[in-house]
């Protein structure tokens, strides 16, 4: 049976952007997610934008998978975000996945199988660029490449991590200079895929935070969050909405509209 009975935690960190919610579910419904018995545990910080709440986004979720629970702060902070989640999980490997990504082409189950049941594999990350870039991807494994970025991971291994967690840190960072815990010594952090394959992911966040005038992230302050420019231009900002405009539509068009 694939993984635990076919169930799979996903764990979602979301702020308030729905356009961008909706076409991270529907891509990674489509060519993953409905391979499983998933349960979404979501937590929307109270950031992004003003004409919708953290419940709206909730509830798109919800359209998605109707097996949700959520968390809906009224402070926002992503390390804490990220915390509440993973202690969530109770399926053997989850999958983690941010907002602000979409996924390109279909993943079958079984090939996330194969690489799950390798010893001290704690962690499949799918790969934003092209495996050309990496020889022999498949079959090395590198510590430096553990990521946030949408990935399988086991949860035996991030449940160690969450003792000691640090909320001021961002968690990619705090976890990469200390990678290994009681049970994995040596874990082993993997890109998902073959030699020549092309990237799996597409990030839809830059674009969004540069037609927004949002920065990441705000050290000065337990804020772990998307911060807002004090400053306004413009003509960049028109520039910026253009190009979100039809960055946004055309992966609509490519990836959903499109698609059978």
């Amino acid at each position: 049976m694939l993984f635990n009975k076919n169930q799979l935690d996903v764990v979602v960190i979301a702020i308030k952007r729905p356009e961008i919610l909706r076409l991270c579910l529907e891509t990674f419904k489509k060519n993953l997610l409905n391979q499983f018995d998933v349960r979404i545990i979501i937590n929307v910080d109270p950031v992004g934008e003003e004409n919708c709440s953290q419940r709206d986004i909730v509830n798109i979720a919800k359209e998605y998978f109707p097996n949700v629970i959520s968390r809906t702060p009224k402070k926002g902070n992503f390390s804490k975000a990220v915390h509440w989640a993973w202690g969530q999980v109770k399926t053997e490997f989850f999958f983690h996945l941010e907002d602000d990504w979409l996924l390109k082409s279909f993943i079958p189950a079984y090939k996330l199988q194969r690489k799950v049941n390798i010893k001290d594999i704690v962690s499949i990350t799918f790969n934003i660029t092209s495996n050309k870039k990496y020889p022999k991807l498949y079959e090395t494994y590198h510590l430096k490449t553990f990521s946030l970025r949408p990935c399988v991971f086991r949860s035996k291994y991030i449940k160690e991590k969450l003792a000691g967690f640090k909320f001021d840190e961002d968690p990619e960072k705090q976890i990469a200079k200390n990678t290994p815990s009681k049970s994995f010594k040596k874990p082993k952090f993997i890109l998902f895929g073959n030699d020549n394959e092309g990237r799996k992911i597409i990030d839809t966040g830059k674009k969004w935070k540069m037609k927004n005038a949002f920065s990441k992230w705000e050290y000065k302050s337990d804020n772990i969050v998307y911060k807002k420019s004090e400053k306004k231009h413009f003509f960049k900002a028109i520039f910026y909405s253009i190009k979100y405009w039809y960055f946004i539509n055309y992966w609509r068009l490519r990836y959903i509209y499109r698609q059978t």
